[in-house]
């Protein structure tokens, strides 16, 4: 199953949980398909500690 399959298939059930996509592979269309669907972010590897942080704080909401 891919992300965007799981994140689907969350958003079916009517989870809210926060997602954040890592991928090594960042196609336009996979990232604006994700965060169209509400997505927090889509890092892309290799991401930096810092990135990873900033983008865990935007999806807890701990920064807006």
């Amino acid at each position: 199953m891919s992300g965007l399959e799981l994140q689907e298939r969350l958003l079916a059930s009517g989870s809210e949980v926060p997602i954040v996509f890592m991928t090594a592979h960042a196609d336009a269309n996979v990232c604006a398909r994700a965060l169209a669907a509400g997505a927090v972010q889509v890092l892309q590897k290799p991401f930096d500690d810092v990135a990873l942080l900033e983008a865990i704080s935007r999806a807890t909401g701990a920064v807006e």
